[in-house]
C-alpha cells in the first residue's frame, strides 16, 4: 500500500510511504521513499528510510527496531534486513553502541500484559508489576460529600484497588492505584503520593499534592477553605459545567455560561471579570472587562470593518487573495492595557485561494504599520516572507527544504531607506544557515554564514544528543570551532556530566588565523529519586570553580514534598557566596522569606542580602521583594507585570496589549526604553537589532568593535552576529566579523558588506544550573550587549528577573514570580518551581509548561489551534510532531526555532493547543471555552510545515483536546479482537467498572469511563491503525 503526497503541481516531487504486509495482513515493513537526510549541498532527495516489524509466536511485537536508511532508492521491499543489519548500521555507520531495538516482555498469560521493557542501546529494564492493594499500602479513601463540599477521609480495605508498579532503570518505583471504575485515585512516585478525588458522576473534585498529606490525617476537610492552599479544587453546576476552581496560590476562579453552554465570564481571585460575547455561529466577537474596558473585537466574512487595511498584491509576491470569505476571520482589533488603554491596534488578515494566510497588515504601537507577506508553495511550505515596518525597513527571508520538508537553508537580507540610497545593503543575501542530515533524518551539521562556523551534532542510540562539535579538540579537521560541548546521561536521561569549551581566533585574516582554545569546563550533577537536581560541580580543567548543594544529607539541595527549595548553597571559587534558607507560608507553596548565611555585599549576581521577605497578590503574583528593593509590583488581568516600584534601581514599567503582547519596557534609572515591534527590538526609539534563526542583525552603528581591540570602529553595514547555543538554547558564544578600517586594509580596499575577516568572539557566557550568570567566568566585550541569554530569554536589568513571556523567573532563587497558568499539568509539583527542579534536562518555552530539550509534541487532526491573528481553527493535519528546541527538527515534518518575544492570550479557563498560521480551516464553534493561547510575535522563524500547512512563527503545543476523541465502532472493536486484543479486559465489567473505548484523531486507543467522552482518557498502548 502506497501513500503519496505531491509537493508540486506537476507531480514531479512527492513524499511517498510504502507499507508492506505479511501473509496475516500485519505490517511488515514501511519504506519512506527518499526521505532520508543529506548534506545541504546534495539536493533534496535522500535515502529511503526503512522500518521493519517483527512478531513473536503470539503475534506480539516483542522487539521494536529503530529505522535505518538505504541508498538504494525506489521504495522496493528489502528482504535482507535482519537484526544484525540494523545493529551494524547504528554501530558502524552512525557510531553508536548497543542494540538498535527495544524489547518488550509480556506476562505469561492470556492477558498479554507488559512486564518489562528495554530501550534501544540500553541493557537496563523497566519492570512492571500488577497486584491488588494490601493493608500495608495504607491508601486513603477520599469521598466527596455533595451537601457540604467536603471530603471525608478513611482508608481503603485490602484487595479493592488495582495496583500497577513501574520500576524505572534507576530502580525508582511509581505505583498507580485504580478503583473499580478504573480511575486513578492515588499515584505514588518514589514515596511521594498524589491523591485524586471524584464525585458520583466521575468528575474530578479535588487533587491533593504530596505536601498536602497533612490533610489526610483529618476526618474531613473543606475543598474551598482558604487555609487549604495546597489543593486543587473544582465545583460544577447542575449541567456538569465547571463553575469554580481553586489553584494552589492563585485563589478561586469563577466561571459563567450562557444557555448554549458557552463561557461568557471568568472572574479571578482579584475580582477582575473578563466578558466574552459570541455571534450566532458561536464565534467570539468581543472580549472586555466587566467595567466596560474593551479588550478585543474580532471580524469575520469581509473587510468592511473600520480601520481595515487594503491587500498589497505586489508585496504578497503576486499571489491572489481569497474572495469567498464566508467563515474566515478577517481582522481583529486589540486594545492596550493599563495606561495604554486608549491604544488600539487593528490587524487585517488575507488568505490565498486555499485559505492559507499570505498577508497580515497590522498597526503597531509606535504609530506605523507592519506588513508581513508569505509566499507559499504547492503544499503550503513558506518559501519566502517579507516584513515591511517603520522607517521603510524591509526584512526578507528565503528558505528551502529537502524532500521530507526539513529546512535545508535560510537566507536573509535587510534594506532600509539609507542603505538603499547608499547602494550598500539589500543587494545581497546573507546565508544565515544551512542544514545537513544523516540517513535517518537527524541534524548532523549546521553551517552558519559564509562558512563562518560549522556545528556538528552526534547522538546516542536512544536519540539523545551526544555532543556539539568536540570540546576536547575544537580544531578538528581545521574547522576552528568556537564552541563545543558533550553530554553524559544516567539510565533514564538525567544529565550527569556536561563538558564544554569555547575558543578565540587570533590573527588578522581568515585564512591564517590561529585558534586559541580556552580551558575545558567540566560540570557534574547528581539527582534524587524524584529526578530533582541535588548537587553540581564545575571544574575549569582540574580546578573547581563552582559548587552547588544544600544542607540535606551530603550537602545536597533540600526540597519539600512539592519540590519547593528549602535550602540552597553556592560556592564560587571556594567562597560560600549563598547559603539560602527558604521559609514558606503555612499550608502553602508561597515563599514568605529567605535568609542568606553566606557572604553578602556581593556584586556578581548572587543573592546579596541577609534576609528578604516576599508577599503576593490574590492571584499569586509576586507583590514585594524587599531584598531587591521591590516595594510594590502590580499586574494586569493576564497576570503580566505592569509597574514594579524599585527603591534601588528605579521603577520599571511594562506596556502590554489585551492579548498579552509585550509592547514596551521602561527600565528604571537606566533611562532605557525598549519597544517590541514585529519581533524587532528598539532602544530609545532606535533599532537595536533584528532577530534571525541563528542570532541577530546589528544595524549600522551598533556593531562596534570590542574595547579590547586596537581599533574601536563602528559598522557601516548591517552586521550579522551568530550565536552558538547549547542544548537548552542558552547563549554560549556570540561571534561576528570585525569592523576593519581603510587604514588597516589599504585605501583601495574599503571593506564591503560581504568582506570576510576572522570571527571575533564578542560574548561568552557561563551559567549556574538555575540560569544565574557566573559573571566571574563570563566575558562580554561588546558595547551593544545581548540580554537574551539563558534559554534565549531576556534579562530584566535592575530586577534580576528573566522574562519568559507568560511570567517572570528569578534565577537567584530558582523560582517563578507567578503561579503556573498550566499548573494542572503537574498536580504533584508546586506551581512556582522551575522546570521540575531539573534545569539541565528541561526547558520552558514561555513560562507555561516544562518541555524536555530535543523532544517533540504531536498535533492531531481536530485539535483546536489559535492563529496568530486571533482566530481559532481546527487542524486538518494528523500526527505531526513539533520540536521545542533550538535546532531544526530531526525526523519530523514540523520544525521550530527559538521564539524571542512570546506572549499569552487568556480568554478562558481551559487549554488550547497553540499557534498555527496559514491553515485551511474555519473557526471552531465554542473554541474560546478552551483557550489559553500562546501567540508569539517573533519574525525569526523560517517557516513551519504542518502537512500542507505552514506556521510562522513556530507553534507551541500545549494539550490535547479530548472532545475530539471518537468512540470505537463495532467494526473497529472486531479488528482489535481479531488482532489478539482482549477487549473485554479493557472494557471492564460491573465489578471493575465499565468503560468505553475511544480513539484519538491519530488512532491511539483510550479507555474512558462510561459517559466520559469529554474526559481525558487512559492510554492503552494500542493504535487502531495497527489493526
Amino acid at each position: 500500500m502506497a501513500e503519496t503526497i505531491f509537493l508540486n503541481a506537476a507531480s514531479t516531487e512527492f513524499n511517498q510511504t510504502i507499507s508492506y504486509f505479511d501473509g496475516l495482513g500485519r505490517p511488515a515493513q514501511q519504506v519512506s521513499v527518499g526521505s532520508g537526510g543529506s548534506a545541504y549541498d546534495q539536493g533534496s532527495q535522500g535515502q529511503d528510510i526503512i522500518t521493519i516489524q517483527e512478531y513473536d509466536a503470539f503475534g506480539r511485537q516483542a522487539k521494536k527496531y529503530l529505522p535505518i536508511s538505504d541508498a538504494t532508492n525506489g521504495g522496493a521491499y528489502r528482504n535482507t534486513i535482519l537484526e544484525n543489519t540494523i545493529n551494524s548500521y547504528y554501530n558502524n555507520s552512525l557510531l553508536r553502541s548497543g542494540a538498535a531495538y527495544g524489547l518488550t516482555q509480556y506476562e505469561a498469560s492470556p492477558l498479554n500484559r507488559i512486564t518489562g521493557q528495554t530501550a534501544p542501546g540500553s541493557g537496563t529494564v523497566v519492570t512492571i508489576n500488577y497486584r491488588a492493594n494490601t493493608a500495608s499500602d495504607g491508601v486513603k479513601l477520599l469521598t466527596y460529600v455533595f451537601s457540604t463540599s467536603t471530603v471525608n477521609v478513611s482508608t481503603y480495605s485490602a484487595g479493592v484497588l488495582y495496583v500497577t508498579e513501574t520500576t524505572n532503570e534507576n530502580n525508582h518505583k511509581t505505583s498507580e492505584f485504580k478503583d473499580k471504575e478504573g480511575r486513578i485515585v492515588c499515584r505514588d512516585i518514589a514515596g511521594l503520593r498524589t491523591y485524586y478525588v471524584f464525585d458520583d458522576f466521575n468528575r474530578l473534585r479535588c487533587v491533593l499534592p504530596p505536601k498536602a498529606a497533612g490533610l489526610l490525617a483529618s476526618i474531613s476537610f473543606n475543598l474551598f477553605d482558604s487555609s487549604n492552599d495546597l489543593i486543587f479544587a473544582y465545583d460544577y453546576d447542575h449541567r456538569g459545567r465547571q463553575i469554580r476552581k481553586k489553584i494552589p496560590g492563585a485563589g478561586i476562579t469563577i466561571q459563567g455560561y450562557d444557555l448554549r453552554d458557552r463561557l461568557v465570564s471568568s472572574t479571578d481571585a482579584k475580582g477582575v471579570t473578563v466578558i466574552t460575547s459570541y455571534d450566532g455561529l458561536d464565534r467570539v466577537v468581543s472580549t472586555s472587562l466587566s467595567g466596560g474596558q474593551m479588550l478585543t473585537q474580532t471580524y469575520y466574512d469581509n473587510y468592511t470593518f473600520a480601520g481595515s487595511k487594503s491587500f498589497d498584491e505586489l508585496h504578497a509576491y503576486g499571489q491572489k487573495r481569497l474572495e469567498n470569505l464566508q467563515g474566515m476571520q478577517t481582522g481583529i482589533k486589540v486594545w492596550g492595557l493599563g495606561n495604554a488603554s486608549a491604544l488600539t491596534q487593528i490587524t487585517a488578515t488575507y488568505y490565498d485561494e486555499l485559505g492559507r494566510v499570505i498577508q497580515t497588515i497590522a498597526d503597531n504601537h509606535l504609530g506605523s504599520v507592519d506588513k508581513v507577506s508569505h509566499q507559499l508553495d504547492f503544499v503550503g511550505r513558506e518559501m519566502q516572507n517579507k516584513l515591511t515596518t517603520r522607517n521603510n525597513l524591509i526584512i526578507e527571508t528565503r528558505q528551502s527544504y529537502d524532500r521530507a520538508s526539513r529546512p535545508k537553508a535560510v537566507c536573509q537580507r535587510v534594506t532600509d531607506s539609507q542603505s538603499a540610497a547608499d547602494n550598500t545593503a539589500g543587494q545581497y543575501w546573507e546565508p544565515v544557515a544551512r542544514y545537513s542530515y544523516n540517513g535517518i533524518g537527524e541534524l548532523t551539521r549546521k553551517t552558519l554564514g559564509c562558512n563562518l562556523q560549522q556545528l556538528d551534532y552526534t547522538y546516542l542510540m536512544r536519540g539523545w544528543l551526544n555532543d556539539i562539535n568536540k570540546p576536547t579538540n575544537l580544531d578538528q579537521n581545521g574547522e576552528k570551532d568556537l564552541f563545543g560541548m558533550s553530554l553524559a546521561y544516567d539510565n533514564i536521561g538525567n544529565i550527569t556530566n556536561w563538558q564544554y569549551r569555547s575558543a578565540q581566533k587570533q590573527g588578522m585574516y581568515a585564512g591564517t588565523a590561529m585558534l586559541a582554545q580556552n580551558p575545558l569546563m567540566d560540570y557534574s550533577f547528581s539527582y534524587d529519586n524524584q529526578n530533582r537536581l541535588k548537587t553540581a560541580t564545575l571544574k575549569q580543567n582540574t580546578t573547581t570553580v563552582f559548587n552547588m548543594g544544600g544542607d540535606d544529607t551530603g550537602d545536597k539541595i533540600r526540597y519539600d514534598d512539592n519540590g519547593n527549595i528549602q535550602n540552597l548553597k553556592r560556592w564560587f571559587k571556594n567562597v560560600l557566596v549563598d547559603n539560602l534558607s527558604y521559609t514558606y507560608t503555612t499550608n502553602s507553596n508561597q515563599l514568605s522569606s529567605i535568609t542568606d548565611n553566606g557572604e553578602v555585599n556581593k556584586n556578581d549576581g548572587f543573592f546579596n542580602v541577609n534576609t528578604s521577605a516576599y508577599s503576593y497578590d490574590a492571584n499569586g503574583n509576586l507583590k514585594s521583594d524587599d531584598g531587591k528593593g521591590i516595594a510594590i509590583a502590580t499586574y494586569n488581568h493576564l497576570n503580566l507585570p505592569q509597574n514594579v516600584v524599585n527603591s534601588i534601581t528605579g521603577s520599571v514599567s511594562y506596556t502590554y496589549n489585551a492579548v498579552g503582547q509585550k509592547l514596551r519596557a521602561s527600565m528604571g534609572t537606566s533611562g532605557k526604553i525598549y519597544d517590541y515591534v514585529s519581533g524587532l527590538l528598539y532602544e530609545n526609539n532606535t533599532l537595536e537589532f533584528i532577530p534571525t534563526a541563528e542570532g541577530r542583525i546589528l544595524p549600522p552603528g551598533r556593531a562596534v568593535n570590542p574595547t579590547s581591540t586596537t581599533e574601536v570602529i563602528t559598522n557601516r553595514f548591517y552586521r550579522y552576529e551568530y550565536q552558538l547555543k547549547d542544548h537548552l538554547g542558552n547563549l554560549r558564544v556570540a561571534c561576528r566579523c570585525p569592523e576593519i578600517s581603510t587604514a588597516v586594509v589599504g585605501s583601495s580596499l574599503v571593506p564591503g558588506p560581504k568582506d570576510t575577516y576572522p570571527l571575533m568572539v564578542v560574548q561568552e557566557e557561563h551559567y549556574d544550573p538555575w540560569g544565574l550568570s557566573l559573571s566571574g567566568l563570563s566575558t562580554q566585550t561588546m558595547i551593544t550587549s545581548n540580554r537574551f541569554k539563558y534559554n534565549g530569554k531576556e534579562d530584566q536589568k535592575g530586577l534580576d528577573w528573566i522574562d519568559y513571556g507568560a511570567r517572570m523567573y528569578d534565577p537567584q532563587i530558582g523560582r517563578w514570580n507567578s503561579v503556573d497558568p498550566l499548573a494542572e499539568n503537574h498536580y504533584n509539583h508546586s506551581p512556582s518551581i522551575y522546570v521540575l527542579n531539573n534545569p539541565l534536562l528541561y526547558g520552558d518555552a514561555f513560562g507555561l509548561d516544562t518541555i524536555r530539550a530535543n523532544t517533540a509534541q504531536t498535533i492531531h487532526q481536530g485539535d483546536v489551534i489559535i492563529l496568530d491573528n486571533g482566530s481559532m481553527i481546527t487542524s486538518s493535519t494528523d500526527d505531526v510532531e513539533v520540536k521545542i528546541n533550538r535546532e531544526p527538527n530531526q525526523n519530523e515534518e514540523a520544525n521550530a526555532v527559538p521564539i524571542a518575544y512570546p506572549w499569552a492570550f487568556q480568554v478562558g479557563t481551559g487549554i488550547g493547543r497553540g499557534l498555527l498560521t496559514g491553515a485551511k480551516a474555519t473557526a471552531t464553534a465554542g473554541a474560546l471555552a478552551v483557550a489559553l493561547v500562546l501567540m508569539p510575535t517573533s519574525a525569526e522563524a523560517p517557516g513551519i510545515k504542518f502537512g500542507n500547512q505552514t506556521a510562522t512563527p513556530p507553534p507551541y503545543i500545549l494539550k490535547s483536546n479530548p472532545t475530539q476523541d471518537k468512540m470505537l465502532t463495532p467494526g473497529e472493536i472486531k479488528r482489535l479482537e481479531d488482532g489478539g486484543v482482549d477487549v473485554h479486559e479493557l472494557k471492564g465489567n460491573k465489578k471493575t467498572g465499565q468503560k468505553d473505548l475511544y480513539k484519538k484523531p491519530n488512532g491511539d486507543i483510550l479507555i474512558k469511563p462510561k459517559g466520559g467522552g469529554k474526559m481525558e482518557g487512559e492510554e492503552t498502548g494500542y493504535n487502531i491503525k495497527d489493526f
